[in-house]
């Protein structure tokens, strides 16, 4: 946290808030501090959450609508960073390794399998917080998604309704709303279906990424993003594969950036 040591004594004091950069270069945004050792944080989430937290605000100069790959991949490699980072252990999983090896007998015949299983079935159960303990208690959620989601299926396999006569007919997908869209919507299928609010939830088709690029893949992006397009001649040139059309397709400007990087 960048104090308490005689290198960093702590935070810089500010009567009012400020833009520096951070250790690794990034744009931050600093507010007011009285105190050296004053972690930046929000009175309401500390209300709320009861627990320790600190809050750090990341400034970003590219379109918001439209952030820059650059700013994507520093975002995606923080999050991927924090989310994975290690965490000291405790005592009581201190304790159950020092038993295991303190009880393994060779005499009786005591294989790195056992231990193992040992170990499972002495880890199953993990340690929980205090504040996890008190939600639990009160019954109150431990998430909260500011958004809604919608199952988007690009397998080509449809549902089957009964209509008013008990008759089965199949229901209509996503993508054949947005085929029977307006002639003056001009957007891409992954945009069309943002419209209504709700983050797409992709199945039936590859969403990972890899390198060298993979025609399934290529396939789902291009089917995504591809603006205005109603029929798969829009999408894709016959002479080509959806490997070679993905990297064209890169090239140009309506290619979104969170797919380009």
């Amino acid at each position: 946290m960048e104090f308490g040591t005689e290198s960093s004594p702590g935070k810089q004091l500010r009567e009012t808030p400020a833009i520096v950069k951070d250790k690794n270069g990034s744009l931050r945004l600093e507010m007011a501090r009285d105190h050296p050792m004053l972690v930046q944080h929000s009175r309401f989430h500390s209300q709320g959450w009861r627990a320790n937290g600190d809050i750090s605000l990341i400034v970003s100069k590219s379109d918001v609508d439209n952030p820059s790959v650059d700013d994507i991949l520093a975002t995606e490699k923080y999050v991927c960073g924090y989310a994975c980072k290690g965490n000291q252990p405790t005592g009581a999983v201190v304790d159950l390794f020092n038993d295991l090896v303190n009880c393994a007998d060779e005499t009786t015949g005591a294989t790195a399998k056992s231990l193992c299983t040992k170990l499972l079935i002495g880890t199953v159960k993990r340690d929980i917080s205090a504040v996890e303990a008190s939600y639990e208690l009160s019954s109150l959620p431990l998430y909260r998604s500011s958004h809604s989601f919608q199952n988007v299926s690009l397998s080509g396999s449809r549902l089957l309704n009964k209509n008013g006569d008990g008759i089965c007919v199949t229901k209509n997908t996503p993508l054949d709303r947005y085929l029977q869209r307006n002639e003056k919507d001009t957007s891409s299928f992954y945009d069309f279906i943002c419209k209504s609010g709700k983050v797409p939830v992709l199945t039936g088709c590859n969403i990972q990424a890899s390198w060298p690029l993979d025609e399934n893949y290529c396939r789902t992006m291009l089917l995504l993003h591809t603006p205005n397009w109603r029929q798969l001649l829009d999408v894709k040139n016959d002479n080509l594969s959806w490997v070679q059309q993905m990297e064209s397709f890169l090239q140009t400007d309506v290619c979104p950036n969170f797919v380009k990087s």
